[in-house]
């Protein structure tokens, strides 16, 4: 069962919604329409960005827990990443299963991104791999990733859609060609713990990385190499990134139930540490607009909040 939780001083004014379950993975369609979450019941719940209503029924998928979520470029395709090793691709709008389950993981699948062009869909798993595949038909695409040395818990396609970055619990960040499948370049390493998260600036610029050292960092596209400052001030590992719609602010989540925004410019927080979750965050997502945010986690309670409400402190 779905509806409101509490309202909490910064949070939006159209609230929040009680799921019911533990959340791991949230996503915005392109269209700027749904909202989307799941977690460890392994079903998709979908609702109107509009009003909060709930868009269909709640779906079960029947893999076990999900733990990513990614609608593709058009908005008529939802993918989960579930904990049976599979990737399943949902329509929204059709409310039917789009294609056949993306089989070849042998353990959990983290992390789901669809390419820029919707063509390519790209996975990661606690198998150590990243791999590729053609949306719909749930083919591969050539052979799968490997070089990390352990679990592959983050992805993010590079806004030109020639890149993929991954990020891993051996604490480093490779990229991939997204057509050819090769390694590009030197791992980045500064993290001393798992990567948990990452994601590029909506131009490219720049690659936010989450870890479970308590930190998140940011990385020049262009050198390769840091930056700015570390971003310090988690009690807890940080689990989560994503940048505003101009690139301007960066949030982070984290298991000590925080979501704080960062200048990007300055690295430094933009206001107190929001507060209004009373578990770990472990999933966030900015919306189309770029002005508005969801943060949710193990409370069972995915809430949405306004970049232009969160003011300096």
């Amino acid at each position: 069962m779905t509806g409101p939780v509490r309202r909490t001083a910064g949070v939006d004014p159209s609230a929040g919604i009680f799921v019911g379950t533990a959340l791991g993975a949230i996503a915005f369609s392109p269209d700027g329409t749904l909202v989307a979450a799941a977690g460890a019941d392994g079903v998709l719940y979908l609702w109107t960005t509009a009003d909060n209503a709930p868009w269909a029924l709640p779906v079960p998928l029947r893999a076990g827990s999900v733990h990513a979520l990614d609608f593709s470029p058009d908005s008529r395709v939802l993918a989960a990443g579930c904990a049976d090793g599979t990737v399943r691709c949902w329509e929204p709008y059709t409310g039917v299963a789009h294609g056949r389950p993306c089989s070849g993981h042998v353990d959990t699948v983290t992390a789901v991104r669809f390419g820029p062009d919707g063509t390519t869909l790209a996975s990661a798993g606690s198998d150590r791999t990243v791999r590729r595949w053609q949306v719909g038909g749930g083919a591969p695409i050539g052979r799968p990733l490997t070089g990390h040395g352990d679990g592959v818990t983050a992805l993010a396609f590079h806004p030109s859609g020639r890149l993929i970055a991954s990020g891993s619990r051996d604490g480093t960040v490779r990229f991939w060609d997204a057509d050819t499948g090769a390694s590009i370049g030197r791992p980045l390493a500064g993290h001393t713990d798992s990567v948990y998260s990452l994601a590029f600036a909506p131009d490219g610029s720049l690659l936010a990385t989450a870890g479970f050292d308590h930190t998140a960092r940011l990385w020049s596209t262009d050198t390769g190499g840091p930056f700015g400052r570390v971003l310090s001030g988690h009690s807890g590992f940080v689990t989560s990134v994503a940048f505003s719609g101009d690139g301007a602010r960066l949030v982070t989540g984290g298991t000590d139930n925080t979501v704080r925004v960062w200048d990007t410019r300055t690295q430094q927080l933009v206001a107190e540490p929001l507060t209004a979750h009373s578990a770990p965050v472990m999933a966030l997502a900015v919306d189309a607009s770029g002005a508005r945010f969801a943060s949710g986690g193990y409370d069972q309670s995915l809430l949405f909040w306004r970049f232009d409400e969160i003011t300096d402190r």
